[in-house]
């Protein structure tokens, strides 16, 4: 038997209230927020944030559509060998709480690309270390978009370009505020 899984109206509704509900949060946080007075005060939170919203911040950054829908692929195809991470994170902690924030962290810096341009007095390596960065993150963010948009396409009607599209729009407004 082969039915074909497609949305409701009810889920339209929760779908655009979901999207609606974004936004609202964007707008809200950016009306609220007005109160920074420099571009470092608004990017480290005026370095005065309590340990709660920073840790769920950098949580957030780190879990994305690809998270959610391929690690559990990859537990139920190879199993639990994925929980080996765990490790290597458990060490990678351990030498950032030991060996790089004690150094980097007194120096009051805003990125780590104002180090390398401290450490190597190069403008130049300070902007391509950036670059190289800035692309990284480009073509991560595109997968990122991706595969929400994907998995919205196969339950709607919407093609995959409108979903990406539509993602990519509500994903710049939210930021973008």
């Amino acid at each position: 038997m082969d039915v074909e899984a497609k949305f409701s109206t009810a889920d339209y509704v929760v779908f655009i209230l979901m999207l609606a509900v974004s936004v609202g949060i964007g707008v809200y946080s950016s009306l609220r927020g007005k109160g920074a007075s420099s571009t470092q005060d608004f990017l480290l939170g005026g370095r005065n944030m309590s340990i709660a919203p920073v840790a769920l911040s950098l949580t957030g950054g780190v879990i994305s559509a690809i998270s959610i829908l391929g690690l559990p692929t990859e537990m139920y195809l190879y199993g639990t060998q994925l929980v080996m991470n765990i490790f290597g994170c458990i060490v990678g902690v351990v030498v950032v709480r030991n060996v790089i924030l004690p150094v980097v962290y007194p120096l009051r810096l805003v990125s780590l690309f104002q180090y390398i341009e401290m450490r190597f007095r190069s403008r130049l390596l300070r902007k391509y270390a950036t670059a190289c960065q800035l692309l990284a993150c480009c073509i991560y963010v595109g997968i990122c978009l991706y595969a929400p948009s994907l998995a919205l396409s196969s339950v709607t009607n919407l093609p995959t370009w409108a979903s990406v599209l539509l993602m990519g729009v509500v994903c710049t407004f939210y930021i973008t505020i």
